[in-house]
């Protein structure tokens, strides 16, 4: 499905590439409802795709976003055991852009976003996760750019931290909480409709 998103961000993009503005059209911002696309990279121990769609008004553009990302870690290092996970995350968030968006200029922004896991499958513990009661909670905040090609279409890039928490808790048991800080980094294709 993610191939298919992205083949119609490219269609989308190179009829407007093609396409030349109307006569009424300004060369500054254009308002709308964006859709983004992330395009994995291995930059990071984990390879994170997600879909964002949200509304511009100006500078500021508030969104939601599902992500999915998938994992390998070594559980064992004696016998290179590795288990590996899948996740997909639901978010919500804000980007603020730092210039007036333009064709054919440079767009340094700020972006932050919450989110928690809606549902989440690892290889090795399956039947382990079947009792516990798991509670995600994931912050992000990041500065990026975006070139912008024209009025509606922009590639980017972003590099932020990442904060997260997990409270498990066995039935009958007691709860562990656990937090975890990290890097993130993306490259993104962005529409605007």
């Amino acid at each position: 499905m993610i191939k298919y998103i992205l083949m119609l961000s490219l269609i989308l993009s190179s009829t407007q590439l093609i396409a030349k503005d109307g006569d009424g059209a300004k060369k500054g911002n254009k308002n709308g409802v964006f859709m983004a696309m992330t395009i994995p990279t291995a930059m990071f121990s984990s390879s994170d795709t997600a879909f964002r769609l949200g509304y511009r008004f100006g500078k500021v553009q508030p969104f939601a976003s599902i992500n999915y990302s998938s994992e390998s870690t070594i559980v064992d290092d004696k016998s290179d055991t590795e288990d590996a996970t899948s996740t997909f995350t639901a978010h919500l968030g804000l980007k603020y852009l730092l210039k007036t968006p333009q064709k054919g200029k440079v767009l340094p922004y700020i972006v932050g976003s919450f989110g928690t896991v809606i549902n989440g499958e690892t290889q090795a513990g399956k039947d382990a996760l079947k009792d516990v009661d798991q509670s995600t909670w994931i912050f992000n905040g990041a500065f990026g750019a975006q070139y912008a090609f024209t009025r509606s279409f922009s590639i980017g890039s972003e590099l932020g931290l990442r904060y997260s928490t997990l409270s498990v808790t066995p039935k009958g048991g007691k709860e562990t909480f656990s937090s975890a800080f990290g890097f993130t980094g993306q490259i993104f294709l962005e529409y605007v409709f």
